[in-house]
Order: structure tokens, then C-alpha cells, then sequence
């Protein structure tokens, strides 16, 4: 279903979230919670980044089946975890945990998502398992961080980062020093930030990953605009806009542009900037995105 994301035609994307969430259901009356679980997230992503529909009436009903159907996902989950935790069914209980904790996060209950994490951590380290406590300190680093609990958010991965670079995964180390990065700039340590998101690029250029990149660009650019260091954030949302024009993301292509608009605007480069915003009008116009 990600590849729906992309579409700009709205009856495609209804009807595409539709048939997703007619799957759920019936995956939830088949006892399948977790692919349930994993298909109605698909759904709520589609759904929030097109909620520009046509018909605000059909929005509405869509999203109301949505959460519903989601907020029976939930219960059910709930009540196959308690069997888990009551028979002692530590791996599926641990496996179930990451996924209802995920669907907690989406109806922003902190609180019960931070307390499945942490059981579920508890059980990986049991087992010896330091690929699910990664993923725990990871999810427990956002959550944290969504929370405004940046303190905690950085301590949680700074150990998911050990374990990443313990086992060699430099992909996720990258990913591990970008959100760091983003922690550091959500309290003004922008110099801090700065160093980390330069560890994740160098990182991201090493192994070739183009997305990784790409997102540290995006960072960066966002970084140096903040601190009015404009012509370092130029340089860094033009690499950016490369990338995108590489890999063909039209609806990202159009973010660039404006971004760089608002750069050479703050620069005092005004027919730069107007040159900027009409090629992002331009794009907006072509993909039919009306907002």
C-alpha cells in the first residue's frame, strides 16, 4: 500500500484506503492482530499525508471507519497480550508490545506506549536480545522526545547508538546520530546538533545511501536557517533538491524549492527567491495539490 502514497489522483487514494481497511477487519476477526495492526497504520499515513479530499463529507466518514477500525485493532490486541503475559509467552508478548505500542503513539497515549517499550526492553535484554533492545531504546528515545523529555530522549539513544555501533550496522548508526541531531537542535544546542547530523551524513555518503542523505541535507538546511547562517542552509537545500530530482520525488522537489525561496528571501535575493516559489507553484500545479 506505500506505493499509494504517491498518487495524486484522490478517488485512487479512497479507494485504496478502503480496500486496506476492509483487510484490516477482516484480519482482526482472523485473529491476525498484528497485521491488522500494521495495515491500519499503512491507511492513517496515506490518509494524513492526502487529507486534502475533495469531498469533506467522505473525509470524514473515512476517518471515523478508520479510527474505529483501529480502535477495535487495539482492544484486541490488548486482551491477546494479557494471555501472552498470563501463559508467559515472553517473544510474543515482546513482539506484540512493539506493535500496540506504535498504535498507542498514533492516538498519542505516551504514557502506555513508554510503558510497552520498557517490557519489551526487559524481555530483550532476558534473552540476550541486542537487536530488540536497539529498537526499544530507539522507540523509547522518540517517545521521550515527542514528550519533550529531551534529557531521557538523548540518554535512551545514546545506548541505542552503542549497541548500533556494537554490532555494525552503519545504516542505523546514521539514522541513530540524525534523530540525536534533531534532539540536540529541539534545545537550541545547535552546534551539538550540528556535529551529530555531520556524523550521520558522513556516514550516509560512505555506504551510498541516498534517502540517509538526503534527510541529513533537509536538517541541516532547516538548522542553518534557524541559526541565520543563510548561505550554509542554500548549500545544503540545493544538495537537497539534487537528490530529489535524482529520485523523482516531485511533491519533496516542490518543498525545496520554497524553502530555498524562503533562504534567498532572507538573503534580501528577492527575483531569486520569486524564481524559487514560482517553480514550486509550478510543481504544485502539476501534481494537482490544491493546499
Amino acid at each position: 500500500m506505500a506505493e499509494v502514497v504517491g498518487m495524486n489522483d484522490m478517488d485512487e487514494v479512497i479507494q485504496a484506503i478502503s480496500i486496506g481497511l476492509i483487510v484490516a477487519y477482516f484480519l482482526l476477526n482472523t485473529n491476525r492482530v498484528v497485521k491488522s495492526i500494521e495495515i491500519c497504520k499503512e491507511c492513517l499515513a496515506i490518509f494524513k499525508q492526502k487529507a486534502a479530499f475533495k469531498d469533506d463529507k467522505l473525509a470524514k466518514s473515512l476517518s471515523k471507519t478508520m479510527y474505529l477500525i483501529m480502535s477495535n485493532v487495539i482492544k484486541h490486541a490488548e486482551k491477546k497480550l494479557q494471555i501472552y503475559r498470563e501463559s508467559e509467552e515472553k517473544l510474543q508478548e515482546c513482539n506484540l508490545s512493539f506493535n500496540l505500542a506504535k498504535m498507542y503513539i498514533c492516538q498519542s497515549k505516551y504514557a502506555e506506549a513508554r510503558e510497552l517499550y520498557e517490557r519489551a526492553l526487559k524481555i530483550s535484554a532476558e534473552n540476550g536480545d541486542r537487536n530488540g533492545e536497539d529498537v526499544c531504546y530507539l522507540s523509547l528515545g522518540a517517545v521521550y522526545q515527542l514528550v519533550g523529555e529531551y534529557d531521557k530522549a538523548r540518554e535512551h539513544l545514546q545506548k541505542s547508538l552503542v549497541i548500533r555501533k556494537e554490532i555494525g550496522d552503519r545504516k542505523r548508526e546514521a539514522q541513530c546520530y540524525r534523530i540525536l541531531g534533531v534532539v540536540y537542535e529541539s534545545v537550541s544546542e545547535y552546534e551539538k546538533a550540528g556535529e551529530y547530523l555531520q556524523k550521520s551524513l558522513e556516514i550516509n555518503k560512505e555506504i551510498s545511501d541516498r534517502n540517509g542523505e538526503a534527510d541529513c541535507y533537509d536538517i541541516l538546511g532547516h538548522l542553518y536557517q534557524s541559526v541565520g547562517e543563510y548561505d550554509r542552509a542554500r548549500e545544503h537545500l540545493e544538495k537537497l533538491l539534487v537528490i530529489k530530482k535524482e529520485i523523482g520525488d516531485r511533491n519533496e522537489e516542490a518543498r525545496c524549492y520554497r524553502n530555498l525561496g524562503a533562504v534567498c528571501h532572507s538573503l534580501n535575493e528577492y527575483n531569486k527567491a520569486r524564481e524559487h516559489f514560482e517553480k514550486s507553484l509550478v510543481i504544485r500545479k502539476e501534481i494537482g495539490d490544491r493546499n
